[in-house]
């Protein structure tokens, strides 16, 4: 359908508020994950790329689609994550990039007229830290619910990244 319609632009079916997920969010992100287990489907890169440089959808919400896809695009999204099991949930944190891994992060980011990495940290930081923010900032951040606590401790010292708050 997308390759004989195209896809919907948020505006174009009446988006107002960008705070949920769209209709065709749920298509996408099973087609990423049908993608990054099978390389035979068609990737979405050449046709989100081009309706994220027309403004048609977020781009944060592209490049998340990308990551999942595991072609080696990175754009930081997808590693900032906290872990939950039971009562208890870490904080958000995002990976420590080598310089050479942060200039390819980066371009990945400028090609969708991203901002540069570490100025998307501050916006995630802003708001982890003001969850009550009236401000609409363009960002994702993923929790994952841990099996058992074991789970749970390894994910606290596997990302010994950037805590983000």
């Amino acid at each position: 359908m997308i390759y004989t319609s195209g896809l919907p632009g948020e505006k174009g079916i009446g988006a107002d508020d960008f705070s949920g997920s769209l209709g065709y969010d749920i298509v996408l992100h099973h087609w990423s994950q049908c993608r990054s287990l099978n390389n035979k489907i068609a990737s979405l890169t050449p046709i989100l790329v081009p309706q994220v440089q027309e403004g048609r959808i977020e781009a944060n919400k592209c490049a998340y689609y990308l990551e999942m896809q595991n072609e080696g695009y990175d754009a930081g999204l997808f590693s900032i994550a906290r872990a939950r099991f039971g009562d208890s949930t870490s904080s958000y944190f995002a990976p420590k990039y080598s310089e050479l891994a942060k200039i390819k992060v980066n371009l990945n980011r400028r090609l969708l007229y991203l901002e540069p990495i570490d100025d998307y940290y501050e916006k995630v930081k802003y708001v982890v830290t003001h969850p009550d923010n009236k401000y609409k900032f363009d960002i994702r951040m993923n929790t994952f619910n841990m099996a058992n606590k074991e789970a749970f401790e390894s994910f606290l010292k596997y990302e010994a990244g950037i805590e983000l708050k």
